[in-house]
């Protein structure tokens, strides 16, 4: 066989991208960040149920850190705050499993993302307004009850806690979904490519 025939031979054959068959990979970060920050969601909403029921499992002690009187919502937290933290807790749960698989490289981890971005945003709003409430209602009691040893352990605290919590609640609460909506509804439209480079199943 000469040289011409090589040449012609070989433009037959379909030229492979050296790339093709490999998976993107993209998932495999993103899936390792959702589980991440479902997890530590989850831990920070089950320290905020702990800490909020310190008050009802405690009573005694709560009397006796503060025998001049205390808010009553420290005794008996805001239904509607617990309930708040109970949804945002299984919407993680979705995240958790949006997350994982993402790692397995399934196509449903894309419709699940955009669940749990939309489930997050309502979690967060409803969030936002039930503890601005509680804040309201806690701030109220304090400037009524200035002489008392809570108010005066808020007063010496200052706004940094308040920050802080508010800053930890605007990136996990908000930042991730709002980031996941974009990256799923604009840039990611294919759930396929997800899939694209899995290892068949014999």
């Amino acid at each position: 066989m000469n040289e011409s025939e090589l040449v012609e031979g070989s433009s037959l054959r379909p030229e492979l991208h050296p790339d093709a068959d490999l998976p993107p990979g993209w998932p495999k970060p993103l899936g390792i960040t959702d589980i991440v920050l479902a997890s530590l969601n989850l831990t920070c909403a089950g320290c905020g149920v702990v800490g909020l029921s310190m008050g009802m499992i405690f009573p005694d002690g709560l009397a006796q850190a503060y025998p001049d009187g205390f808010p009553p919502q420290i005794a008996s937290p805001d239904p509607a705050l617990i309930g708040t933290i109970v949804f945002s807790s299984l919407v993680q749960l979705v995240l958790a499993a949006a997350g994982t698989m993402l790692l397995m490289r399934r196509a449903v981890a894309r419709p699940l993302h955009l669940v749990y971005a939309a489930l997050a945003m309502l979690a967060f709003v409803a969030s936002i307004v039930v503890q601005v409430q509680s804040q309201v209602d806690l701030t109220e009691w304090v400037k009524q009850n200035p002489g008392t040893k809570f108010a005066q352990e808020q007063q010496a605290s200052g706004p940094i806690g308040q920050i802080i919590g508010w800053t930890l609640g605007v990136l996990l609460g908000f930042l991730w979904p709002a980031f996941l909506l974009v990256w799923f509804l604009a840039i990611k439209k294919d759930a396929s490519e997800i899939e694209r480079g899995k290892p068949a199943v014999l």
